[in-house]
């Protein structure tokens, strides 16, 4: 007669098993009834610091619960952060080497991008969404000099020096004439902006 457990110890096991699976996993997160707003008064009354209420915060503004359960609003005419990976990011206009050879901000709010040198690519170029410009330079750039947020190309002129600066949402451009010989052909220079799309 083949031998084993019983059927109903069988039964017992199983069921005590699934018993301790279901007491060990954890339990699902419910839903909270209570709206960001309230939630970050909460955090803010029990811990003494204020909160900030991130399914407000963008480009230009953040809201905070304070711990005597008032709220402020932070706001500024230019953006402070962008979208990144994990979130937000601060806006640092300090330009590195891309890639793709261009030179560009760390995180700037529009897509800022600068000639690394040569003249394959635009002097300069800013895109907000799918709309672009871009400016050309007459000839080639040599490789720029960076700090901070300025990218300087020496000599692009004799005795004039190209100096593209980064900011928030585009960027400056201006040519430093070094001599008064050097001033003459830099009045004649003239590169208009060209749309791209």
């Amino acid at each position: 007669m083949p031998s084993g457990k019983p059927a109903g110890a069988a039964s017992a096991s199983l069921g005590l098993l699934l018993t301790a699976s279901l007491l060990a996993a954890p339990a699902a997160a419910e839903p909270s009834d209570h709206s960001p707003e309230e939630e970050a008064a909460g955090q803010a009354a029990a811990s003494g610091e204020r909160v900030e209420i991130e399914s407000f915060t963008d480009e230009t503004t953040q809201v905070f619960a304070e711990p005597d359960g008032s709220f402020t609003m932070e706001t500024s005419p230019v953006p402070q952060r962008v979208r990144a990976d994990d979130g937000w990011a601060p806006v640092d206009t300090d330009l590195v080497a891309a890639g793709d050879g261009t030179v560009r901000p760390k995180a700037s709010a529009a897509e800022v991008a600068f000639s690394g040198g040569g003249d394959q690519a635009p002097m300069a170029r800013v895109g907000i969404g799918s709309n672009a410009v871009e400016l050309d330079w007459p000839g080639s750039l040599p490789e720029p000099e960076l700090e901070g947020a300025q990218a300087t190309y020496p000599e692009v002129l004799p005795g004039v020096d190209l100096v593209l600066t980064a900011s928030v949402d585009g960027f400056t451009q201006v040519l430093a004439v070094k001599t008064r010989e050097a001033a003459e052909p830099v009045a004649g220079l003239h590169h208009p902006p060209r749309p791209h799309r």
